[in-house]
């Protein structure tokens, strides 16, 4: 009888120690998660201007450190952002009591180059309860929210002024990307109606290198536009540009003033094209000067060797110098590295002659589609009055032709290779004077800030190639 009860006697004993043993590795435990929970709330608030908001999901203790304003409230836009990812992380379960797991979700300053708006990171943590040591499980970024000085999401659609006017921009830039690429033609059709319908409010979009990057995705498709930002200055905030952007942006607005001025003005311009010709082209150039008037000639790449002077001296008067392809060839039938060829070899000779290259192409014919404007990458010139010396070779026709349609703004089409013409310009620029016409270059016209995939007729019209 006494041996039995020393064996219950021992048996109880083990119990209670076993007991004991366990309550007080469940209190280490509790006590190692309270501790590390208390050091990670103490970093969170080191930092500042944040508000801690913490429950429990099952068994698993959450801790969001929720940035605030300047008076203390927290940021509900990024408060919302991170109980929507814990709620997709570890779902809605009721609290256990039992802590074995600790999700942390914090945000951290990211980078961002608008002005006025900042980056919030928004990351998590995990840790396990193992033995009596706490272990990483792992961490990642879930994302980055942009918020403006008034904390509200920062997006396209406050970016830009004028959705409407954005959107054609965007969808026109990711047609001629589409037509560069592989896709099918449905699949095509797909990516550029999601333009019209989208929300700018949610697409995805990042600012480096005066560059606006934007990301359109269908289904399994998804292209990166690359927008130089000037090409956007007409449809944005400036508020928001980076510094290094907001210097462009102010000569951009002083060459919308000088445009406007222009407008009231009576310019026109006088464009010749398929020189330079030794024997006519300083004729033109003499007469131009005799009436203070400056012209923009196009020249053919082949003819320059052995007439650099003339161009050298066109330069020197104030004239503009553009491109008029090598060899006066339809850019419309060659292939897209025998435009290139067209159109590069005569840069190279106009800069080896005056030391720059052409801002300006015209193609021959005014032959022009999108392939030609996407590989020549220049403003395309045409005209909007053609003297038709070309076909008349009549002085007074030519002249007759400027009478009739000449106005403010006007390009007018000439060339300097005729003998006929060169006979009509004296009387042209009689009439233009009496007009009270000052002749100007296209560029002086039109500025600088042009874009290289239209097609510009005067200093009012200018459209896309449609094919």
């Amino acid at each position: 009888m006494k041996k039995l009860l020393l064996i219950l006697t021992n048996l109880l004993l083990v119990g209670m120690i076993c007991f004991f043993s366990l309550m007080i590795y469940h209190r280490i435990q509790e006590n190692q998660i309270t501790q590390f929970i208390a050091r990670k709330e103490r970093v969170f608030l080191k930092h500042g201007q944040t508000n801690l908001r913490t429950g429990n999901v099952g068994s698993t203790h959450v801790v969001a450190s929720i940035p605030t304003d300047d008076a203390g409230k927290k940021i509900g836009l990024v408060e919302n952002r991170m109980v929507e990812y814990v709620h997709q992380k570890l779902g809605e379960a009721k609290p256990t009591g039992n802590i074995n797991r600790i999700f942390l979700v914090s945000s951290r300053l990211g980078k961002t180059n608008f002005r006025k708006v900042r980056a919030l990171v928004i990351k998590s943590e995990e840790y396990h309860l193992s033995t009596l040591e706490i272990e990483k499980d792992g961490e990642e970024s879930i994302g980055e929210l942009l918020l403006t000085e008034d904390q509200q999401l920062f997006t396209l659609k406050r970016f830009f002024t004028d959705s409407d006017a954005a959107r054609e921009i965007l969808s026109n830039k990711l047609k001629e990307k589409l037509d560069q690429s592989s896709l099918s033609d449905s699949e095509k059709t797909q990516l550029l109606n999601l333009i019209g319908d989208i929300d700018l409010d949610r697409l995805p979009f990042s600012y480096e290198d005066s560059q606006l990057k934007v990301k359109i995705v269908q289904g399994s498709q998804e292209t990166t536009l690359s927008i130089p930002i000037s090409e956007l200055y007409p449809v944005l905030n400036s508020d928001y540009l980076s510094e290094a952007d907001v210097a462009g942006y102010k000569e951009y607005l002083q060459e919308l003033e000088e445009l406007e001025r222009r407008k009231t003005a009576r310019n026109i311009s006088l464009t010749f094209d398929d020189g330079p010709n030794s024997s006519t082209t300083p004729v033109v150039l003499d007469l131009l000067k005799k009436y203070n008037a400056k012209a923009t000639f196009f020249v053919i790449g082949q003819n320059i060797e052995g007439n650099e002077w003339i161009l050298q001296r066109m330069k020197a008067e104030g004239h503009e110098i553009a491109n008029h392809t090598w060899s006066h060839a339809n850019l419309t039938k060659l292939s897209p590295d025998t435009i290139r060829q067209e159109v590069e070899k005569t840069q190279v000779a106009i800069e080896k002659a005056v030391g720059q290259r052409s801002r300006l192409v015209r193609p021959p014919y005014g032959a022009v589609n999108k392939q030609v404007a996407n590989v020549v990458n220049l403003p395309s010139i045409c005209w909007n009055v053609d003297t038709l010396d070309w076909s008349s070779h009549n002085p007074q026709a030519i002249l007759n032709q400027v009478k009739s349609n000449a106005c403010p703004g006007s390009f007018i089409l000439m060339h300097d290779i005729h003998k006929e013409t060169v006979k009509s310009l004296d009387s042209v620029l009689q009439f233009l004077t009496s007009q009270g016409y000052s002749m100007v270059t296209v560029s002086e016209s039109l500025g600088t800030n042009l874009n290289t995939q239209f097609v510009y007729y005067d200093q009012q019209s200018a459209t896309m190639p449609t094919q």
